[in-house]
């Protein structure tokens, strides 16, 4: 039996055990058979209703009916006769980039999930349940699956979102060695550029291309392509992993024995073209792991060093680099007001995205809380509807609106999670269609579209107000629906018991030898 979440894995059985104490409970003390009296009692008091000799005949005809209805109740919805076992409840979650073939948990081997080993332990291995209330289960899980299946198949997009903004930097060396080029390369280099504001064929022909924000990390084409940037500029001390060039690091050449390491150039260091190392571009893009193997799946034809630059910016923001104060990168300043220029500008480019970011942040993070909490919610639901079944049952006085009110309430709430899977689908197809190419979806994986234009903005938050909204709107909108059906389908039942009850007192007043249908 499939279920919907690794919660309801242990819920399902857990809300089984609760019921099968409750039903021992009410059992125990008499509590169970207190319907069966008040059936006995109702139609005994009745019989003064019509007259010394037909009132008994007619009392004793329903009292038969509602005891042979009570009694198949009691059988088929009241006790446990049959047993859920942990080994049969299964759960198998959405394919993901991150796992494209995801483990089938089990209550014994519950993998993907803490539930089971430091949160709902215990569970039982069986549980008695209800014949009906069983197949109940089992028909609705049956439905479900057969229903998510009919779903067209669709990329991942939210799965690779989430990746990208999960990337960061967790080697300590690696991150120290980012902070350094960012301080000895980038910081002198933005200065240089902001002081001199160069134009030429070949920068506009950068800018066009990578686009106009270029210059505004260290992995700027600009900078790697213009003379006098990073091919000129070098690190301030040797940096372990670049062997000595005595061409090139002509300050050690007195040095007797001369350093193992030398202080490369920040172009050879950003890309490791000229030397035998590895480019701190490749050892970033080798940090995010498999992010740039996914995001390939995802910008066919997108071209290659424009994605590599993608995945890079995206392991940078999980981890910023930070200015470590030097005195090589202040004597590189070419102007005084170079430096106090840049920071001026970032200054203002954080003031001006803050306004536009924060909506769409407190929306992102909303609907990120709205897809874990929901199917925790209905997981719950659900043990709570087991657990109070029997009180459920016995109140009502087996009755058999309440076996068809239950089916509907527990088939209503299980099949939420075939409408969360259209949810999941639409929002895919979305994002598809509102960001068709790999720079504009790159852009958005990494939470800047460009730089964070209102159109980015509208587009952001219009695609998660969708998402939430169908979320939550679809098992709301069922659910009413579901209600609506029950209260027609209790209110035909009722009249067909009612009919029932008037049939046979009208034959029994009828004069005797004639028969009546």
């Amino acid at each position: 039996m499939h279920v919907g979440s690794y919660l309801e894995l242990f819920t399902t059985l857990f809300g089984w055990q609760f019921y099968d104490r409750l039903w021992d409970i009410l059992t125990g003390t008499g509590l169970a058979f207190l319907p069966f009296l008040g059936i006995i009692l109702n139609n005994v008091l009745e019989t003064h209703v019509y007259g010394a000799t037909d009132g008994p005949v007619t009392s004793l005809r329903r009292m038969d009916i509602e005891l042979a209805v009570a009694l198949t109740v009691v059988v088929l919805a009241g006790q446990p006769t049959v047993t859920l076992s942990a080994a049969s409840l299964s759960y198998t979650p959405p394919t993901t980039v991150a796992s494209p073939t995801p483990c089938t948990a089990t209550v014994s081997s519950p993998c993907g999930t803490t539930y089971g080993s430091s949160g709902f332990t215990g569970a039982p291995g069986t549980a008695g349940v209800p014949i009906w209330w069983y197949g109940v289960m089992s028909v609705s899980s049956g439905f479900n699956s057969a229903a998510r299946s009919t779903l067209p198949s669709v990329a991942d997009f939210r799965g690779f979102e989430q990746m990208a903004r999960t990337a960061s930097i967790q080697n300590p060396s690696l991150r120290q060695d980012t902070n350094d080029f960012y301080t000895q390369c980038y910081i002198p280099a933005q200065s240089k550029y902001l002081a001199d504001k160069p134009t030429s064929a070949l920068i506009t022909g950068l800018l066009s291309t990578y686009g106009n924000d270029d210059p505004k990390w260290v992995g700027s084409h600009v900078y790697l392509a213009t003379p006098g940037y990073y091919d000129t500029l070098r690190a301030s001390q040797p940096i372990k992993g670049w062997p000595y060039a005595p061409l090139r690091d002509t300050e050690y050449a007195t040095v007797v024995p001369p350093p193992a390491w030398g202080r490369p150039y920040c172009s050879e260091w950003w890309t490791g073209l000229g030397s035998t190392g590895i480019g701190l571009k490749q050892t970033l893009l080798n940090e995010g792991g498999a992010l740039d193997s996914v995001a390939a799946l995802f910008t066919a034809g997108f071209s290659a060093i424009k994605r590599n630059d993608a995945v890079v910016k995206m392991v940078l923001s999980g981890s910023p680099p930070t200015f470590v104060e030097s005195g090589y990168a202040t004597a590189n300043t070419v102007s005084s007001g170079g430096a106090g220029r840049f920071f001026e500008t970032v200054a203002k480019d954080v003031v001006s995205s803050i306004g536009l970011a924060l909506a769409s942040i407190v929306q992102a993070l909303m609907m990120a809380v709205v897809l874990k909490g929901l199917p925790m919610i209905q997981a719950i639901i659900l043990l709570g509807m087991y657990a109070l079944l029997p009180l459920i049952v016995v109140i009502s006085g087996y009755s058999l609106e309440m076996m068809l009110t239950g089916t509907l309430a527990i088939f209503t709430v299980k099949f939420w999670t075939f409408l969360w899977e259209i949810a999941r689908w639409v929002d895919q197809n979305m994002i598809a269609a509102l960001y068709p190419n790999g720079q504009s979806f790159l852009g958005w994986a990494q939470g800047t579209t460009g730089a964070w234009t209102m159109d980015a903005i509208d587009k952001r938050m219009i695609l998660d107000l969708i998402t939430t909204a169908l979320y939550l709107g679809l098992p709301v909108l069922w659910t009413a629906m579901m209600m609506w059906a029950g209260y027609q389908m209790m209110g035909a039942v009722s009249s067909a018991v009612t009919s029932l009850s008037a049939s046979l007192n009208d034959k029994e007043i009828r004069p005797k030898g004639r028969l009546f249908r």
